[in-house]
């Protein structure tokens, strides 16, 4: 349905998207996941045709995406995308001016699902309500291809459940449905598919379950594997990675074995600046045991100022008297 091949965006030096070869395919509803920067919303920009890759193609059903492909892709960006000045109302009938697949029926259904109301105005709304109000728009289009762009940024627990509930109630089932996010704990009870997208590049894709078993890991396990940079117990990245090839970290993380980015795990190849991790030297603080200044506690060998005795003299009192 909607497909992208050998796709390459580049933004200067950084490549938004690394030579992106994918099918998304209807009637599932996909996971594109990672961290931000990863390319998630470069490569849904791309498909709604707000963004040229300067190399390869995207096209939808075998047309190249274009002004025609529009009437067929429903895109919600992550930034804000009405005038403050509307109504809610208002914004209904923006959409139904702008887009002729756009369900007014439908709309009205999940603002009512989504607990707005029409009066509302736009510059009363909370992040949360926003964000509803934006779902309930993109979704209420009759569009094949319906993508969600970080749905749940900003939104509260109560307010993330609720729009995960929403994007499984309303959406037509045989759409193809992407909603990205770095937030996957909310996203994996709803989702069929999984994409993970780690420097511009799609790093493991496919159905969500095969992907669980096939790796005997939970799918928040295999993000937190995949992006904290841990490795397997046999020492290998995750899905037969390289350290610091593009889409894996450059500096892994082996549980019972040496974080960070050396041998040991500690910059400058050891804890702190010297082989016991002490500065300035190999002992703790100035010398080999450990006190300022000598290598007896606070002055002396017995460790009481101004001589061997405890205070002045052998009896402990002041002066021989």
């Amino acid at each position: 349905m909607l497909t992208f091949t050998h796709v390459t965006k580049g933004y200067g030096a950084k490549k938004a998207l690394n030579d992106v070869t994918y099918t998304f395919e209807k009637g599932k509803i996909y996971a594109l996941v990672g961290p931000n920067g990863t390319g998630k919303s470069t490569l849904m920009k791309t498909a709604a045709g707000l963004v040229k890759p300067n190399k390869g193609t995207v096209a939808y059903n075998g047309m190249e995406i274009g002004a025609k492909t529009k009437a067929k892709i429903a895109y919600m960006s992550t930034e804000p995308f009405y005038y403050e000045f509307m109504t809610i109302k208002q914004v209904k009938k923006f959409h139904m001016d702008f887009f002729d697949d756009f369900d007014p029926q439908a709309f009205d259904r999940n603002l009512a699902f989504m607990q707005l109301t029409p009066e509302l105005k736009v510059k009363s709304l909370s992040s949360g309500m926003a964000a509803k109000l934006k779902i309930a728009v993109t979704v209420s289009r009759r569009a094949e291809v319906i993508m969600l762009d970080e749905p749940l940024n900003g939104i509260d627990l109560i307010g993330r459940d609720q729009i995960v509930n929403a994007i499984r109630q309303m959406i037509d089932p045989r759409s193809c449905v992407i909603v990205s996010s770095h937030l996957f704990d909310e996203l994996e009870n709803v989702v069929t598919d999984v994409v993970f997208m780690n420097e511009g590049k799609i790093i493991l894709a496919g159905n969500l379950h095969q992907v669980e078993s096939d790796r005997g890991m939970r799918m928040t396990d295999i993000y937190r594997a995949t992006y904290g940079g841990m490795l397997y117990e046999n020492g290998q990245l995750p899905f037969g990675g390289q350290f610091g090839a593009a889409g894996y970290p450059a500096a892994p993380y082996i549980p019972g074995g040496q974080p960070a980015n050396n041998q040991y795990g500690y910059p400058g190849g050891q804890p702190v600046n010297n082989q016991y991790g002490y500065p300035n030297g190999n002992q703790p603080v100035n010398n080999q045991y450990g006190y300022p200044n000598g290598n007896q506690p606070v002055n002396n060998q017995y460790g009481y100022p101004n001589g061997n005795q405890p205070v002045n003299n052998d009896e402990g009192g002041n002066d021989n008297a």
